[in-house]
């Protein structure tokens, strides 16, 4: 799900195709003329506007790079050729500018959820995975006897591995933001987001991140949704809670009321004591880490006036009782249904002895 292309572009390329062409005429010397439109049709397919590359390409006369060097154009013939690719580029100028894929999949969504016969005022689940090769989004509708699933692909040679991504004002946050606007005709009443993983941009100047805006627009229009789980289990990547940190605005996902936290995953005890020993600090600094994300969550939101009635801790981990004891000042009720990590009875634990109370 790649950003709109630059509209802005195609004129920075028209201009600095007519400057070379303008030189060339007087000084008679095409070299630079002819980088230019190398150059300009490799930006421009780089950038999204793949149409308008490929037509360049098409162009008579145009200089390719596989071109025979017995077969360089005289000025004549490249005049020619630089002229009907910036009559081109001044058509698709004035065209409106493109928008991203995500206005296209919403069409497809709603026709798809139109063919399977689904009312108008039906609701849905929109489950949210990452993977190591793509996003997946899955959506299951009548108790489940409707499924849908639409991917993003993040494999290594897609636009959102290359090392400029975040520098160039995209990343995979995104992405997911814009596959989000797509999936609204879903109007799902529970969201389910495992892993919260997604890298974002680089901050702008004044600490802004427009993907990050960008997620809490489109969250605002999930109006439906009553139940929220997001799911910390997976340990493969960094956690970045970013589902989490956007519903700090009460605006987001204004009406929900139950939120799911799974902080860890409900891994097997190790046998060997330094090593069990090792496997519950990893767990406890998680969990520290994610309740500590979720408390400043609670506390702008409920500050907001977007008090929850329920939140539930799960997993396979210890529930500090500072943590939920701050936590219960917040929302409604925390429910602690994590089983303990360090004992077969949180009895016998001196962090989960307090839940039995």
């Amino acid at each position: 799900m790649p950003p709109p292309p630059r509209h802005k572009l195609l004129a920075d390329i028209h201009d600095l195709i007519r400057l070379e062409l303008e030189n060339a005429q007087f000084n008679g010397s095409t070299g630079a003329l002819v980088e230019v439109l190398k150059s300009g049709q490799s930006d421009l397919r780089r950038h999204g506007h793949r149409a308008t590359a490929q037509s360049m390409l098409r162009t008579e006369g145009f200089p390719h790079a596989w071109a025979p060097e017995e077969q360089l154009l005289t000025l004549a013939d490249l005049q020619a050729t630089t002229n009907s690719i910036l009559q081109d580029l001044r058509g698709v100028m004035l065209a409106p500018p493109a928008l991203h894929n995500g206005y296209l999949l919403c069409d497809v969504a709603a026709a798809a959820i139109q063919c399977a016969g689904v009312a108008n005022d039906e609701s849905g689940e929109l489950a949210v995975t990452r993977s190591r090769r793509s996003v997946d989004f899955s959506v299951a509708m009548r108790g489940g006897t409707c499924k849908l699933k639409f991917s993003m692909a993040t494999t290594p040679s897609n636009e959102w591995t290359r090392w400029d991504t975040r520098e160039g004002g995209d990343s995979l946050l995104f992405g997911v933001a814009r596959m989000l606007y797509g999936l609204r005709p879903v109007r799902p009443c529970m969201m389910k987001v495992r892993g919260d993983l997604f890298p974002r941009m680089f901050a702008l100047p004044g600490g802004s991140r427009p993907d990050e805006d960008y997620l809490r627009e489109i969250l605002r229009e999930y109006t439906k949704v009553s139940q929220l789980r997001l799911d910390y289990g997976n340990i493969d990547y960094v956690r970045r809670h970013n589902f989490l940190l956007a519903m700090r605005d009460a605006s987001v996902m204004p009406n929900v009321k139950h939120l799911v936290i799974k902080c860890v995953d409900d891994w097997p005890i190790l046998e060997f004591v330094e090593s069990r020993k090792r496997h519950i600090r990893e767990r406890d600094r998680e969990v520290d880490d994610v309740l500590t994300a979720v408390w400043e969550t609670m506390h702008t939101r409920a500050d907001g006036g977007g008090v929850l009635d329920v939140l539930e801790l799960e997993g396979r981990c210890c529930i500090p009782e500072d943590h939920a004891r701050g936590l219960q000042t917040l929302v409604g009720r925390v429910m602690v249904t994590a089983r303990c990590i360090r004992s077969d009875s949180a009895s016998d634990c001196d962090i989960c002895s307090w839940t039995l109370a």
